[in-house]
């Protein structure tokens, strides 16, 4: 069986909830609803009374309040004129630091976590701890490492935890047995976790026992 494989360092994490809330342009999408609901349904001016000489008072329909339509639209024009300089991208700076790639790590999936002084890479099989103000490998590391060497002590305890048949895995003894000689025909231990891939790094503000999950699973082999 293999599992998905995941290291979580400290780091930040946003949400997509709270970009939006801190997003300037929305305030000012919201106030240009606002003013076109204001120009489309504008209110009326209140009735007056009126009529001739000795004959009772007549109310007067209300009339549209074509002072405060004038003013909306003049409202509308000035925040559109916001909203385009608001959704307009600034001018990026230039890179501070020259691309590099770092030592060891290829594809697929290359992926990075960067710290104060210290950043992580990965690929699919293999992970790297570096110094950011040299680049090269972080002490004590002097190379990768595979993903397996650095979940591996997770292994049995996870094989406990299954608390499978001892004939689909034996947690003390978690070597696969074959029928043939080509290893083609598993005749057990074939549910025990032996292996690790697809290794990612997620960047979380603290450990919610949520972040990582099993990506998938092997469907184990029939015994025969």
């Amino acid at each position: 069986m293999k599992i998905a494989a995941c290291l979580a360092l400290p780091g930040l994490f946003l949400s997509a909830a709270s970009v939006m809330a801190d997003d300037p342009c929305q305030a000012i999408l919201d106030q240009i609803a606002t003013l076109k609901e204001q120009i489309d349904n504008p209110p009326k001016s209140p009735p007056s009374d009126f009529g001739k000489p000795k004959e009772p008072l007549k109310p007067q329909k209300g009339s549209t309040n074509e002072a405060f339509v004038e003013h909306a639209k003049k409202k509308l024009a000035a925040a559109n004129m916001m909203l385009a300089k608001c959704e307009t991208l600034p001018v990026s700076p230039a890179p501070s630091v020259a691309a590099f790639t770092a030592q060891g790590i290829g594809v697929p999936d290359p992926q990075v976590a960067v710290g104060y002084k210290y950043f992580a890479a990965a690929d699919a099989g293999r992970i790297g701890f570096y110094d950011k103000a040299t680049h090269q490998f972080a002490p004590p590391f002097t190379k990768t490492i595979a993903t397996e060497s650095l979940f591996m002590s997770f292994f049995q305890p996870l094989d406990v935890a299954t608390k499978l048949p001892l004939f689909m895995c034996d947690p003390n003894n978690p070597a696969k047995t074959y029928s043939d000689a080509a290893k083609t025909h598993v005749t057990s231990n074939f549910g025990c976790v032996d292996a690790t891939y697809d290794a990612r790094v997620t960047r979380v503000t603290r450990w919610n026992g949520e972040s990582c999950h099993v990506a998938s699973r092997r469907k184990p082999t029939t015994p025969r």
